[in-house]
């Protein structure tokens, strides 16, 4: 992630120079004298946010509300040190912030702080002096506002338009977000085919920027004159974690890796599905193997030693960002040869997927296809992502092996590998609970 360290100041400069609304939802502490002081905020300025709506809860000791703005008006509340007491419609609020401040910057259409914004974004974080940070318990009920068993459960509502209660997690309190849409320019749509990679840009500011593609195979560059698609054609396939990048000289506004980062697939990068799977099988074996191909000639044999050695890597796809096996075919980083397996093309088929959802806990989620090339049979094995869960190949019932995928090879995973892993769980369940991270 882009970030850096700014001030309070200098988030002010920004906001005065600003023309647009700014879109404001707080959680407010209880009233003393008819002021009650603010404990944590969101504010996105620029465009309305969808499913915007203006709403108010109350609950004996707490608050929500939401509030409208330009965003001048926010930085009234920028004096770090100093106590502001504001006026937010029917309500009177009071906030002291620090000097420091924390700056991220985010490509579009990427989850961060719990909120997805269409547009790249950069978020300020900065923390409240003396603000209270610790989350309380209980249930909360009020007159004015749904009910909730958590406090997380109605934050992650009010902010995040988040409602499962399962699973929410408890934010982190006493910091103000303030989430900056850039509109300049964006990625809007990326279309990966089997010799081009199709890209839509838009934006205010389109015309001079630059359109990167950048992987370990092709490295291509080239100038955008408006908004619309462009062709970049691929000469030797996408290779190992192919980025785009959308640039203003040495200013990177947006960005899309290509195959999953971060355990998650942006929603607008599609694959084309080849009509000609001969012809698709023929080029992967033809490309060589990469962090996400790996070839074996045969099928495992009847014994605990052939068996890891072609299911650890079905094991490490799974713990990984995914990847594809093809069987039947000889080769190396270089290139593949189609030879084809021995047997009936069903029993090889239901041989291969037995073996998978038995020696593999739990069963990762995968597809598998055969295809006729020629007079040779090939298999092939598509592994999705666990997105956080950690498979195990279970030869000895009493010693799970786990696995991970580095620079194209399979390794036994080593303690803090598992814990990466398993972090991409707790990110998806958080949500990003905490502002503008």
């Amino acid at each position: 992630m882009d970030q850096g360290i700014t001030t309070t100041d200098e988030l002010w400069a920004t906001l005065a120079r600003d023309r647009r609304r700014a879109w404001v939802r707080l959680l407010l502490g209880r009233e003393t004298d008819g002021v009650a002081p603010i404990r944590s905020g969101l504010i996105i300025v620029g465009p309305k946010p969808e499913g915007w709506e203006s709403r108010r809860w109350i609950y004996p000791d707490w608050s929500f509300a939401t509030a409208e703005m330009t965003a001048r008006a926010v930085t009234a509340w920028l004096t770090a040190g100093e106590t502001h007491e504001l006026e937010l419609g029917e309500m009177n609020c009071s906030l002291t912030l620090s000097e420091n401040a924390q700056w991220f910057r985010h490509a579009s259409r990427q989850q961060y702080g719990g909120i997805e914004v269409p547009w790249p974004s950069r978020s300020v974080t900065v923390s409240m002096v003396d603000g209270q940070t610790n989350p309380p318990g209980g249930y909360l009920v009020g007159s004015k506002g749904p009910s909730f068993p958590t406090f997380a459960g109605a934050y992650g509502a009010f902010f995040y338009d988040q409602w499962s209660q399962t699973g929410a997690s408890q934010p982190t309190l006493g910091e103000i977000a303030v989430r900056i849409v850039d509109g300049r320019a964006r990625i809007r749509r990326v279309l990966v085919r089997a010799a081009s990679v199709d890209v839509w840009v838009d934006g205010r500011n389109v015309g001079g920027c630059r359109l990167e593609l950048n992987s370990s195979t092709d490295r291509l560059e080239t100038m955008i004159e408006r908004s619309g698609k462009i062709s970049l054609p691929l000469g030797s396939g996408l290779g190992d974690d192919p980025w785009l990048w959308l640039k203003d000289g040495t200013d990177w506004i947006d960005y899309r890796p290509i195959r999953q980062w971060g355990g998650r697939q942006s929603p607008d990068v599609e694959f084309e599905i080849s009509e000609d799977p001969v012809a698709e099988i023929t080029a992967l074996a033809a490309q060589g193997e990469t962090t996400y191909l790996e070839y074996k000639r045969d099928l495992p044999e009847d014994n605990p030693e052939s068996k890891r050695k072609v299911l650890k890597t079905v094991v490490a796809f799974a713990n990984g960002d995914g990847g594809t096996m093809l069987f039947g075919v000889d080769g190396d980083d270089d290139t593949g040869t189609v030879v084809g397996l021995t047997g009936k093309p069903a029993e090889l088929l239901r041989r291969l997927n037995s073996l998978v959802r038995d020696r593999i806990s739990p069963a990762p989620i995968f597809h598998i296809s055969g295809q006729q090339i020629g007079s040779r049979y090939v298999i092939r094995v598509d592994v999705s992502p666990g997105g956080g869960t950690l498979h195990a190949l279970v030869l000895d019932a009493n010693r799970p092996e786990y696995y991970v995928r580095r620079n194209g090879s399979t390794y036994y995973a080593r303690p803090e590998e598992l814990a990466q892993v398993a972090a991409k769980a707790v990110q998806q369940t958080l949500g990003g609970i905490r502002p503008g991270l």
